[in-house]
């Protein structure tokens, strides 16, 4: 019998190094949940595919997938998402970093709150050597209704921070793949139209 998934993570990356390593480790060292890291190279030529296919023969919570050419990163979000397993959906770029108990917090509202359809958490920016900078440049909105108000304006949640149902997104067809920018903030147009969301205050993330 398989393991009941929690969490299925999407990765796209496309020459990911050297930074892929402390993603994919910030991933890894996630406590609580159980979940699948799906990482899916986008033609990379600078040895990320390797190095993911060898951490996949150590660790089998991470599988990797390949696009002989460049396919995009929209196209490579639906392609994880179609092999996804869990019941929820979170999402990390190749140069992001999660603290350890990302995964864990949103799962329990989650679980505890069927009108949620979406979590986010807060984030810090930060340089090159991924040491904090600064608070985000917009506002955190943490409840719905600011939440809601501020999709007018501009995208309220950082990408690598959401957790959505699976459920949710494969009613409406995952990302539209018309959208080569700015996927994210049209998805959440469509996802929030089924529920409600909120943004952990919490710092759970670093991009």
């Amino acid at each position: 019998m398989s393991q009941i998934i929690d969490v299925s993570i999407l990765l796209c990356v496309r020459n990911g190094m050297p930074y892929l390593r402390d993603a994919v480790n910030s991933v890894l060292e996630q406590t609580g949940p159980l979940f699948e890291l799906i990482a899916v190279d986008d033609g990379s030529i600078d040895g990320s595919l390797n190095w993911l296919e060898q951490l996949a023969f150590k660790d089998k919570r991470l599988v990797v997938v390949r696009n002989y050419s460049s396919r995009g990163l929209t196209y490579s979000l639906n392609k994880a998402l179609a092999i996804a397993r869990g019941k929820y959906i979170a999402r990390i770029d190749h140069d992001d970093i999660w603290l350890s108990e990302k995964l864990i917090r949103q799962v329990e509202l989650l679980d505890n709150h069927d009108d949620l359809v979406l979590v986010a958490t807060a984030y810090k920016e930060a340089d090159t050597f991924k040491r904090w900078k600064r608070n985000p440049i917009l506002p955190i909105c943490t409840n719905d209704s600011e939440i809601r108000l501020a999709l007018y304006k501009y995208n309220p949640f950082c990408h690598s921070s959401i957790m959505v149902r699976r459920s949710i997104l494969n009613s409406i067809n995952g990302y539209d793949e018309s959208f080569k920018h700015a996927q994210d903030y049209e998805l959440w147009t469509r996802v929030l139209t089924l529920g409600r969301a909120i943004t952990l205050p919490e710092v759970l993330c670093i991009r």
